[in-house]
């Protein structure tokens, strides 16, 4: 599920999940997608199964359950630690 890379435009939450050509694409149009789309057919099998791996990667990196629970920890200390002082 995790290990397929994206094609997005660079909005919002994506900017956080995705790395242009690192686990996936960014496009501002359909004109950039279908471009991509092209590309993406013409890849090697071992460049896709790094861009699929590299997402993988990614996401046990920095959106497994133990990271993000880790995150919202720290965040909550934080807060508590400033309202404190």
């Amino acid at each position: 599920m995790f290990s397929k890379p994206c094609i997005t435009k660079p909005v919002g939450g994506t900017v956080e999940v995705i790395i242009d050509n690192y686990n996936g694409f960014y496009v501002n149009d359909i004109y950039e997608l279908e471009k991509k789309l092209q590309d993406i057919s013409r890849m090697s099998i071992s460049e896709y199964e790094r861009l699929s791996k590299n997402a993988y990667d990614y996401y046990l990196k920095k959106f497994r359950n133990k990271t993000m629970l880790e995150k919202y920890e720290n965040v909550i200390n934080n807060l508590i630690n400033n309202i404190e002082n």
